[in-house]
């Protein structure tokens, strides 16, 4: 989905995002594709991350930066929850309800800030600096993101300061 721009023009992205939230309700009402609501806790990141994919083509309309902002989303918070679970056990916190590890969130901080980095370098645009803050301020995005709200406040945020900066 990250590299849809590429490929796809922006009112097909919003068609098919409003297509993925159809099929994820009706799957998560039917109990369709498990794997995808498997989650052992309250979320409903799946839906976030659907309006993720169309608001995101709405907030503006460069490839570069819309593939930065799902690919610190998609890949960071991957990375992040399967580090955290295999190799946070000792370093676990919780933040409103939900665990985490300081495991889990460098890892979403040291990923953020390297698909910024190239994000950076290939654009030309930002000082190491802002890539740093950008990657900060992801990382106390999905921290406090409660129930899965993350999946659509870190790719809005990351889309809305390099469209600003």
């Amino acid at each position: 989905m990250a590299f849809w721009p590429y490929l796809l023009s922006w009112n097909q992205i919003r068609l098919l995002s409003l297509g993925f939230l159809l099929v994820v309700a009706f799957s998560r009402y039917w109990q369709i594709f498990r794997a995808i609501h498997s989650v052992h806790r309250l979320t409903l990141g799946e839906f976030f991350f659907a309006l993720a994919v169309g608001l995101l083509s709405f907030v503006q309309h460069h490839p570069h930066i819309y593939t930065a902002a799902l690919l610190v989303m998609s890949l960071a918070d991957g990375l992040a929850a399967v580090l955290g679970t295999r190799f946070g056990k000792q370093s676990r916190y919780r933040v409103f309800g939900a665990t985490k590890s300081v495991v889990g969130t460098l890892t979403f901080l040291v990923v953020a800030n390297a698909i910024l980095a190239i994000y950076s370098h290939t654009s030309q645009l930002l000082p190491a600096w802002e890539v740093g803050l950008v990657a900060l301020g992801a990382t106390l995005l999905e921290n406090i993101g409660a129930y899965g709200s993350d999946n659509l406040s870190v790719p809005l945020f990351v889309g809305a300061i390099l469209l600003f900066l």
